[in-house]
């Protein structure tokens, strides 16, 4: 059972049932338009994918997950509503279980010149701003998550990808 937060129109999922064609989806996304996109794109693989509409920063992640991902979504969050999400996401892993984060990054020092990264804000819908945080900020927030091995599987001062093992 794959989670996917934030998935938009679904670019990452062709990628995911090409690798796993027999996955089980749950997306959690906000957007009545992009799910619509995303339904219509993936028309043949409909009875894989169950649709949780809502902010998943609200909505229950279910438990017993194998993977969760999120793909340019969660540079949003500020640094304690990151790390609340993080531990909502480590609860609902399996043992074994990974996170995987695609996201934007910043360098260590863009990081300590910023000052929206330690600010934080309303989670009303009221604000869209992008506060992305170092690779170290990130690997240090999952682990005060409680995921015990962290490993950047990209890098390249503009994004990462980030895999954390429960």
């Amino acid at each position: 059972m794959i989670v996917d937060l934030g998935y938009g129109t679904g670019l990452e999922l062709a990628w995911i049932l090409q690798k796993a064609p027999n996955a089980e989806i749950i997306g959690i996304d906000l957007s009545e338009s992009m799910t619509a996109v995303l339904l219509d794109h993936y028309r043949e693989k409909r009875s894989q994918i169950k649709i949780l509409y809502g902010s998943y920063l609200k909505v229950p992640i279910p438990g017993n997950i194998d993977f969760v991902i999120s793909s340019q979504s969660i540079h949003h969050l500020d640094k304690p509503t990151k790390l609340s999400l993080y531990k909502k996401i480590f609860k609902a892993l399996k043992p074994k279980g990974s996170y995987i984060e695609g996201d934007y990054a910043i360098s260590e020092e863009e990081e300590r010149q910023s000052d929206v990264s330690s600010k934080s804000f309303p989670l009303d819908g009221s604000y869209h701003i992008d506060i992305p945080f170092s690779v170290n900020t990130l690997l240090g927030l999952s682990s005060q998550a409680g995921f015990s091995e962290m490993n950047v599987l990209f890098y390249n001062h503009q994004c990462s990808v980030i895999q954390s093992k429960r």
